[in-house]
């Protein structure tokens, strides 16, 4: 009777055991195992939607999408070893072959990656081209497999780069644009993604009837720009002849259509390559047009004179009252660039001779108050607004602040900021 009950005892004991570890699994964590495995039989892949192209205003290539391959990797189904495979196909992968230890280096990273235990699908690499594709298949190497892999094309390679930016990845590993016109109109030029879903067998292979669905990936959207490209190569081209003729450590053009406002061209140097813009320094990114600012200098003193004339101040015949010799503001001289003076210049003579002393009168009859609010109205101080990632601006000096001599050396560009894009607006 002892036995029987002790035997019904631990029945019991075992019963209530199995119990409550079937309630932990099927409700405590029930979720969680379910997602397990689910992740067991089933697999899912974004599909990535082809970039929008960037065209110039004839509707030739600026930036289009290219042919490239995502290689990957089986480790369970290979039949030689993770060495022997980074051997051979290492060559393919890099630049330069001949360079040794940028070789030895793919190769162990390779190796690396194919190593790891478990894994049932690898990337090796991303961006492989078409060439070494070829190369790769041909050495017929079971478990290793290519997908189709947009990469962006910039046929004038470093031609117009801080206009267009380029294309990287960002931290979730998604193709993005960063600056220029890639950056700033990023959403509309990826498209949008889609996504393949499919049921796997315990080796990770597609099970041929299972289920399976896929959403369509949608092309993003081209850009039609009004660059032209003629004379943005034409820019390119005396650009870089003027920075080698004065050496200049850098140099920008803008060429806009005063009619209304449209961007033809637009360089910058030192330039990159776009495509290859992992191999240059962040400092090469940034366009110098929109995101920096500079003491504009003589060029600002039409914008001054042409205050001056609206506001009916001057009139270009008024003859200059201060331009026999340096003029003293406060504990300042201005003195003209030459340091040659034209006494009773009209006010056409002082943007002849871009005269300093001439443009301080100028101011003067301007006051202070009326510059500040023509510049507004020219666009100082504020953002242009132009369609480019990156843009800056330097704030004017809060009105009825501005001291006589703020007035004076304004008037001529100089103590104050402005962008090349602002001026050239």
């Amino acid at each position: 009777m002892l036995r029987l009950k002790l035997v019904s005892a631990l029945f019991f004991l075992g019963f209530l055991a199995l119990a409550v570890r079937l309630f932990g699994w099927q409700v405590i964590k029930g979720s969680e195992l379910s997602k397990q495995a689910r992740n067991q039989y089933e697999s899912g892949r974004v599909v990535s939607a082809p970039r929008g192209s960037i065209l110039s205003s004839d509707g030739g290539w600026l930036v289009s999408g290219g042919e490239s391959y995502l290689l990957f990797a089986s480790p369970e189904v290979m039949e030689i070893s993770p060495k022997q495979v980074a051997d051979r196909i290492a060559p393919f992968l890099v630049e330069d072959p001949s360079e040794r230890q940028t070789l030895l280096d793919e190769v162990a990273r390779i190796e690396s990656l194919i190593s790891k235990k478990g894994a049932v699908w690898v990337p090796v690499k991303r961006k492989v081209s078409p060439e070494a594709k070829l190369a790769i298949e041909v050495l017929d190497i079971k478990g290793l497999g290519v997908d189709f892999e947009e990469s962006r094309v910039y046929p004038e390679a470093s031609a117009a780069a801080h206009l267009l930016g380029f294309v990287g990845k960002n931290t979730q590993g998604e193709d993005t644009g960063y600056f220029g016109l890639e950056g700033h109109y990023n959403l509309i030029l990826s498209g949008k993604s889609g996504f393949l879903f499919s049921e796997k067998d315990a080796r990770g292979m597609p099970i041929f009837l299972g289920d399976s669905s896929e959403v369509g990936a949608i092309k993003g959207i081209d850009l039609l720009t009004h660059v032209d490209k003629t004379i943005q190569m034409i820019v390119e081209k005396k650009l870089k002849e003027a920075i080698e003729r004065y050496g200049a450590k850098a140099g920008s053009v803008i060429v806009m259509d005063p009619s209304n406002g449209a961007v033809l061209a637009m360089s910058a140097f030192p330039s990159y390559d776009p495509a290859k813009y992992s191999q240059f320094g962040d400092e090469y990114f940034k366009n110098p047009m929109v995101s920096d600012t500079f003491e504009p200098g003589s060029v600002f003193k039409v914008f001054v004179m042409a205050a001056a004339l609206d506001a009916g101040v001057v009139e270009p015949d008024t003859k200059c009252e201060a331009c026999s010799g340096p003029l003293r503001v406060d504990k300042y001289t201005i003195e003209t660039w030459n340091r040659k003076y034209n006494p009773d210049s009209t006010m056409t003579e002082v943007i002849v001779n871009s005269d300093n002393v001439g443009m301080a009168f100028v101011g003067s009859k301007l006051g202070a108050d009326k510059l500040y609010d023509y510049l507004s109205k020219f666009g100082m101080g504020r953002l242009t607004g132009i369609d480019l990632q990156g843009e800056a601006t330097a704030q004017l000096r809060k009105k009825g602040t501005w001291n006589i001599v703020d007035l004076a050396t304004a008037s001529f560009g100089q103590g104050v900021a402005v962008t090349p894009i602002q001026m050239a607006a």
